[in-house]
């Protein structure tokens, strides 16, 4: 039992010995926790030591990743300009292209007209063709025998001035028509 003692309660026997037995088994849990504590901290490091090194291979990872990011980027870059030049070089073959097609299309133009008036010029010819025989025969019947008597017309014309000559020299002789 417990007494009371200048305002101090003292435990009895049975109570003292009960609250050694409480003070024992808490100081032997606290000495086997004690005694654990070493191989639970060493775990708890080694478990911390395991999560940096799995940090630190991450944060490599990471670098090796935003390195390879950094490469793209820059090569994307450099895609995006090439592409530029492509596109301003395709712009300026399309421009190219279309003054060609416009010439092309006033060269067709003028060839059309070229064939069409080659076209006439062989319908022109076609037509001499067929003429052509009546014209042969025209020839031989008309003209080449003119062409033959030719050859008299020098005299023929020299005689003809002699005899105009004389006629001239008449005609003066005769009163009152005076030189002609």
């Amino acid at each position: 039992m417990a007494m009371h003692v200048a305002g101090v309660t003292l435990l009895g026997p049975t109570e003292a010995l009960g609250a050694a037995r409480s003070v024992v088994e808490w100081s032997g849990r606290a000495v086997t926790a004690a005694v654990r504590l070493p191989d639970r901290v060493t775990a708890l490091l080694d478990g911390v030591e395991m999560l940096i090194s799995r940090i630190d291979d991450l944060s490599k990872r990471a670098d090796e990743l935003v390195t390879r990011v950094d490469a793209i980027a820059e090569a994307a870059g450099q895609a995006v300009v090439h592409a530029n030049a492509v596109a301003d070089g395709a712009s300026a073959v399309i421009d190219r292209a279309d003054l060609i097609a416009d010439d092309a299309g006033r060269v067709a133009s003028t060839a059309s007209e070229v064939v069409n008036q080659a076209s006439r010029t062989g319908d022109g010819a076609r037509d001499l063709l067929e003429e052509l025989p009546g014209l042969v025969r025209r020839l031989e019947v008309e003209i080449v025998p003119v062409l033959s008597t030719l050859d008299q017309v020098g005299p023929d014309t020299h005689e003809l001035l002699r005899v105009v000559k004389e006629l001239r020299l008449a005609v003066h002789d005769i009163p009152g028509l005076g030189p002609v």
